[in-house]
């Protein structure tokens, strides 16, 4: 036998085949984790100076049912894999998840491992929204068993900073723990450290008690931002203040002219520096990027942008006056950082004139 096929939480299969004759280490029915010992690369299938001119190397396959010659799953290689060569390793990544493969004899170990923490999206907290993350951004990580059963909220330390290790669960973004908010066993929401600043991508990977997820490739970008939202949807009412500090809501708008707390997250570098996991406290951070609001696609003014006060760093509040003349009750409001627009579809409450009479 030289392959191995593996059955994963989320209902796909990864094979593994062209193993060295009589090396599998796993029988029919076992439960396998990070750091079972499957196999060893061997080159059935393969002779060196032809096909891939490798001699020993590793046939990797994602798959949406067990057999040997079932449909892939498609997968996009992060760095440029045509051809592929000797001695040189390849990330794939899809929504399914991501996994990583070595081809020939360069692989750093000449075991093969499986993981069953395995990361499968990443998204901004507010918006939702996948793609390039910006350092202090808050992001929800989705996947499978990423975390406790029971969802865990944030531990504040000594320190004074919110936990990086909870229930068992940390999240690294190139090595360096994230602050976590809170954690589950199919999602969690960490603030991606502020060290990625400069950087043009990152590795992300997820540890539960010990076994560690494929690594997950991000693009780093100068902001990312999106608004947070008082329903559990990328869209709808914003979770907004009003300038009395009582909540925004179309049971209590704010008035045309007065001024309305929206609160944000992916506005990146901060002045002073952002410290990962600190709650705000003076003197407040405020983002290097030029932020800008409009509300029913109009101007609005900018009293303050900066750290929301006893809030994680992270988090921006924007203080907004909003415009006179607005004629709906629930316009339209969208952040710009840095030329980077926040997600549509957010919505404030404002106590719109009545219309004027028609003439008869």
């Amino acid at each position: 036998m030289n392959a191995v096929i593996i059955l994963h939480p989320d209902g796909t299969y990864s094979k593994y085949t062209h193993l060295k004759y009589n090396s599998v280490r796993v029988t029919t029915g076992q439960s396998v984790g990070q750091g079972t010992h499957l196999g060893d690369p061997g080159h059935t299938g393969s002779t060196r100076g032809r096909t891939n001119g490798c001699g020993d190397h590793l046939h990797f396959q994602q798959q949406d049912a067990g057999g040997m010659s079932d449909e892939s799953i498609w997968a996009n290689f992060s760095e440029s894999a045509s051809p592929l060569v000797c001695n040189a390793s390849y990330t794939s990544q899809n929504t399914q998840s991501t996994n990583s493969d070595t081809v020939g004899p360069g692989a750093p170990s000449s075991d093969i491992f499986a993981s069953t923490v395995v990361v499968t999206s990443v998204v901004n907290a507010a918006s939702f929204r996948p793609g390039s993350i910006a350092p202090g951004e808050i992001v929800t990580i989705f996947g499978q068993n990423i975390g406790s059963p029971t969802r865990t909220a944030l531990r504040v330390e000594p320190t004074g900073l919110i936990a990086t290790n909870l229930a068992d669960t940390r999240v690294t973004f190139d090595g360096v723990l994230a602050p976590l908010i809170h954690v589950r066993n199919d999602q969690l929401v960490a603030v991606v450290p502020y060290s990625l600043a400069g950087k043009a991508a990152t590795e992300l990977q997820v540890d539960y008690k010990g076994s560690q997820s494929l690594p997950f490739h991000l693009d780093v970008a100068g902001s990312a931002p999106g608004i947070f939202t008082s329903g559990t949807t990328d869209s709808g009412q914003a979770a907004a203040l009003n300038q009395d500090h009582t909540v925004n809501s179309p049971f209590n708008p704010a008035r045309a002219g007065s001024v309305v707390a929206l609160f944000a997250t992916g506005e990146g570098e901060t002045d002073p520096g952002g410290v990962d996991g600190q709650a705000g406290k003076a003197p407040l951070p405020k983002p290097r990027l030029p932020v800008t609001v409009r509300i029913a696609g109009r101007v609005a003014e900018v009293l303050y942008a900066g750290a929301a006060p006893d809030l994680v760093a992270g988090i921006i509040q924007v203080n907004v006056r909003v415009p006179d003349g607005i004629s709906t009750s629930n316009p339209p409001v969208v952040i710009t950082v840095g030329g980077v627009d926040s997600q549509a579809g957010v919505t404030i409450s404002v106590n719109a004139p009545a219309p004027s009479p028609e003439n008869p």
